[in-house]
């Protein structure tokens, strides 16, 4: 299986988490993760609580291009990740895996989000990310005045 970005490299088996493997593209540093091996790992792993906004200092790759699940080749659909990232992810919503560029894994794990990838999917996740955003924008334009 192709990286959805890179295209031409292959991706190698990895793991996440000592209980949640992913394919891994070794030039990208993305990460494809199985929808059903995400959820899986989410059964047995307790809700953790959402730490404060803290500068991880890891740089994210966010290419903003539409990209194709490597495994059903449906179109990927970006869902922001909101509280405070300003990157996506990319869920499939055929076969329901994700697709996390470089370090996204790492910034969600170090705000104890990574728990949470199954409700940033959801209506109500994504209206308060919108929200946060429109207010981000609001008070750019209003500091600009």
């Amino acid at each position: 299986m192709n990286c959805p970005v890179c295209k031409s490299f292959e991706l190698m088996p990895t793991n996440l988490e000592s209980d949640l493997s992913a394919l891994k593209c070794d030039n990208c540093g993305g990460k494809w993760i199985r929808g059903a091996a995400y959820w899986k790992w989410l059964e047995a792993h307790p809700n953790l609580p959402e730490r404060q906004v803290e500068d991880t200092g890891l740089t994210l790759a966010e290419p903003g291009m539409p990209i194709d699940c490597p495994e059903c080749r449906f179109r990927l659909v970006k869902y922001l990740v909101g509280h405070g990232f300003s990157f996506t992810l990319d869920h499939c919503q055929g076969c329901k895996g994700i697709w996390l560029d470089r370090n996204e894994w790492e910034a969600l794990k170090a705000r104890n989000l990574h728990d949470d990838v199954n409700s940033m999917l959801t209506a109500f996740w994504q209206d308060e990310a919108q929200k946060e955003v429109r207010k981000k924008r609001m008070e750019k334009i209003y500091i600009g005045r």
